[in-house]
């Protein structure tokens, strides 16, 4: 019940930073594609402003890093803010590789029916600030 009488004010900041964070992922050179409703560029941008509130699309980026399997572990290893995890939630920034978490027990061929690949990851902003979190992110990267 302690949760509850913050949820607002968490998913708030959550999303808005979860929102400069798509926006800044979208630009960057080593990412190949952004999944996040807020973006004007995804297919369920025109959906989503009618169904979520105030323009808050959730604190969840789906990406997809440019770069095979190594890159991706080099790349979650230098990440200093964000922290790999099995799953996501919580007030701290974590990430996960969608193959090998919430999509692990979905058959190969089916997950490349659904978009999912070995360099799709799952960012879920917590509340940590905004630039530290982009910041760690363009090191990582790069």
């Amino acid at each position: 019940l302690r949760g509850i009488k913050t949820l607002d004010v968490r998913f708030e900041k959550e999303s808005r930073s979860a929102q400069v964070i798509a926006e800044f992922l979208a630009e960057h050179s080593r990412i190949e594609e952004v999944m996040y409703p807020g973006l004007s560029s995804n297919q369920y941008h025109d959906l989503a402003k009618k169904l979520f509130l105030r323009n808050l699309y959730g604190a969840v980026v789906s990406f997809k890093v440019r770069g095979g399997k190594d890159y991706i572990i080099r790349f979650l290893k230098k990440l200093r803010i964000i922290k790999p995890a099995p799953s996501l939630g919580g007030t701290e920034s974590l990430i996960s590789i969608a193959s090998i978490a919430a999509a692990r027990y979905i058959p190969p061929e089916d997950r490349v029916k659904l978009g999912i690949t070995d360099n799709l990851l799952r960012l879920s902003v917590g509340l940590e600030d905004t630039e530290d979190l982009i910041e760690d992110l363009d090191r990582a990267l790069t």
